[in-house]
């Protein structure tokens, strides 16, 4: 069993809107960022672009006003949270900010794509909640930096009484990108949503680097807190997920889970790190979705020989 080291050193993309993109001169010359963007809105307007690009422009906007909140997704977690299931009741759905980023690891090509003959690569998500001025339903927004000049986007409408996995069903999609990547980036930005809001314990604050080590020692939540808001003081707006979890038990799962009560066990599995909706509250009448880490089924039996460990 592989352990991630907790002060493991891992580079993240990042994600650059497009005033973190103009040189040092050009920001000077636009005195902040609102003043650029109101010139982009009115500049889409002008050409035609408006419909298609007010959503992207809107949820960097609304990412700077916010201090760009951020995750650092970790390797084992990432792929673990790309096949979280979107049959999710749209009532039970809330994002931890209105505006948030998702950097995924550098140089581990974890999610890569074709498209018309293109190349992808999910390298940082932006995600936007907004209820607009017009529309009758909240939309999330959806910005993938794909690797090209250009992001991908989609928008859904969050449609009382459907699932997350209906909205995206009805969402019209042009074909420029590829939609099974825009489907994982959905399902990535679901799954973080979820273990954000519900502050679970793989989910930790990110410090700058000079304060890592001093983090992961602190013998308190106070002392820890203290690093936090230097971090803060420094620009650190974010948290990272799955940060020294165990690989091996985020990575691999065994058909076994799936027929435990149809034969009898011979050797111990992973059970797969999954979400559930729970029933709380008087006669179980509320709803409320936890994540329920991956755990070893039957530790008391022998592993699984390696060949069925390597091909899991």
């Amino acid at each position: 069993m592989i352990a991630a080291a907790a002060n493991e050193r891992v580079s993240f993309w990042p994600f650059a809107t497009a005033w973190e993109q103009l040189a040092r001169s050009e920001r000077t010359r636009w005195h902040g960022f609102e003043p650029f963007y109101r010139a982009l809105i009115e500049s889409a307007k002008r050409s035609g672009r408006y419909h298609d690009t007010e959503a992207e422009i809107v949820a960097e906007h609304n990412w700077l006003v916010l201090r760009k909140p951020y995750y650092k997704l970790w390797a084992g977690y990432a792929v673990m949270l790309s096949r979280t299931s979107l049959a999710l009741p749209i009532e039970v759905f809330r994002v931890p900010h209105d505006a948030f980023a998702i950097f995924m690891p550098a140089r581990l090509d974890l999610f890569r794509y074709e498209h018309a003959g293109r190349p992808l690569e999910i390298r940082s998500i932006l995600i936007s909640y907004a209820i607009p001025q017009r529309g009758p339903y909240p939309c999330l927004t959806v910005v993938v930096d794909d690797g090209e000049e250009n992001h991908s986007r989609t928008t859904i409408w969050l449609t009382p009484g459907r699932t997350i996995e209906d909205c995206l069903a009805q969402t019209p999609f042009d074909g420029s990108t590829s939609h099974v990547m825009m489907a994982t980036a959905l399902r990535l930005a679901v799954a973080v949503s979820l273990l954000a809001i519900s502050v679970h314990r793989c989910v930790e604050h990110d410090v700058i680097a000079a304060l890592r080590d001093r983090y992961d020692r602190a013998s308190s939540a106070e002392e820890r807190k203290k690093l936090v808001d230097k971090s803060r003081q420094r620009g650190i707006n974010g948290w990272c997920i799955g940060r020294g979890r165990c690989l091996s038990l985020v990575t691999r799962w065994s058909d076994a889970e799936h027929a435990e009560s149809s034969r009898q066990l011979t050797y111990q599995h992973i059970r797969g790190g999954h979400f559930h909706t729970v029933l709380h509250g008087p006669g179980k009448s509320q709803r409320k979705v936890m994540f329920f880490e991956p755990t070893v089924v039957r530790p008391d039996l022998p592993p699984p020989p390696l060949e069925r460990v390597r091909s899991a």
